[in-house]
């Protein structure tokens, strides 16, 4: 189990198929109500799930998941699409910090000199392919700049 992190095109494997578009890739999930989307839905939406077509907005509205936030959009589609690597790079931090409570997924950013909040994961930390052991490592390598 690992959370992979790729930060530039050229450190994407070429084996790996990028879903760049996360407004559209959430079609291709399926919303089963799991804890971590039930989370998503209660913390960031503010809602609530009712069942695998629409979830019920903090209004009482009941909306159809493509009308979720780019973040949770991507949120589910890392906890949904496990062998696809999803693009970051509409979530913010309260999104991002999501991510470490998925034990298997791999985010793409095209650029990013920011931490991302990862730290308490109980899972292996990758970034471009190589194994950090603790978040603030991992930190350190993306905030100097000198990625490989």
């Amino acid at each position: 189990m690992a959370i992979n992190v790729y930060i530039g095109k050229e450190n994407l494997p070429k084996e790996k198929v990028l879903v760049f578009d996360v407004e559209a890739a959430i079609l291709a999930v399926r919303v089963i109500g799991s804890a971590f989307q039930r989370k998503v839905l209660a913390e960031l939406e503010q809602g609530e799930y009712k069942d695998g077509r629409v979830f019920i907005d903090r209004f009482g509205n009941h909306l159809y998941y493509t009308e979720m936030s780019a973040g949770s959009k991507a949120l589910f589609e890392l906890e949904g699409l496990p062998d696809k690597v999803v693009n970051g790079a509409e979530m913010g931090f309260n999104a991002l910090r999501f991510v470490a409570e998925i034990p298997e997924c791999s985010i793409y950013f095209a650029q990013r000199d920011e931490a991302l909040p990862f730290h308490g994961t109980k899972t292996e930390l990758y970034l471009n392919g190589k194994l950090y052991k603790d978040c603030s490592l991992l930190n350190q390598k993306i905030e100097s700049g000198g990625l490989e």
